[in-house]
């Protein structure tokens, strides 16, 4: 399943307020994130103008993020803008957790899984650490020491999770979650 991010996802997930001013040199309209260049009056030295210009094809007249996107586009769009930070990461939980719950049901789910490439599953499995990381730096209560504490992020993804109308719990245990969410880790820093 691929999960989309459209604007009101993005709006949501990077927290943004107002749309005009989201992130320094970026603004957001309905059908992406557009760069907002410096303007001509500020003193700016030619590289500075244009490191504040930076878009990924350098076509400011197009958004250097288009809605929807997917997890992945917004991950490298973050990364290379450096705006990763403004993520909130349990809202990028429930965000996915409630649209993997709402996917339509398959028999074949469990086979579609087992048939990503290692390449699929490695990404999958670095943006879980990544998250699992990202929700320790956030907030103590999810570490152990300088590591993700990953019993405590388990305990709280279940929470989560059993609080969703129509999930498919199955696999999703405490003890599996935290031993995914250990490899997931290792997986990444061991990178």
């Amino acid at each position: 399943m691929q999960i989309q991010i459209d604007y009101a996802a993005f709006v949501k997930l990077c927290r943004v307020q107002p749309p005009t001013e989201w992130a320094p040199g970026f603004h957001v309209k309905h059908d992406g994130v557009y760069v907002t260049p410096a303007p001509d009056d500020v003193l700016l030295t030619p590289t500075e103008r244009a490191g504040l210009a930076w878009h990924p094809t350098g076509d400011l007249t197009r958004p250097a993020l288009r809605f929807p996107c997917s997890l992945n586009e917004l991950q490298d769009f973050l990364d290379d803008s450096g705006n990763y930070p403004v993520i909130d990461s349990f809202e990028m939980a429930d965000f996915v957790l409630q649209t993997v719950a709402q996917a339509p049901s398959d028999d074949d789910a469990e086979d579609r899984a087992r048939s990503a490439s290692p390449t699929e599953r490695d990404n999958l499995m670095k943006m879980l650490g990544g998250m699992a990381l990202l929700i320790a730096e956030k907030r103590g209560q999810y570490r152990r020491g300088e590591n993700p504490n990953a019993s405590a992020i388990a305990e709280a993804v279940v929470a989560i999770i059993e609080r969703l109308p129509s999930s498919n719990a199955y696999g999703l245990s405490a003890e599996n979650i935290r031993k995914k969410l250990s490899e997931a880790v290792r997986l990444l820093v061991d990178a």
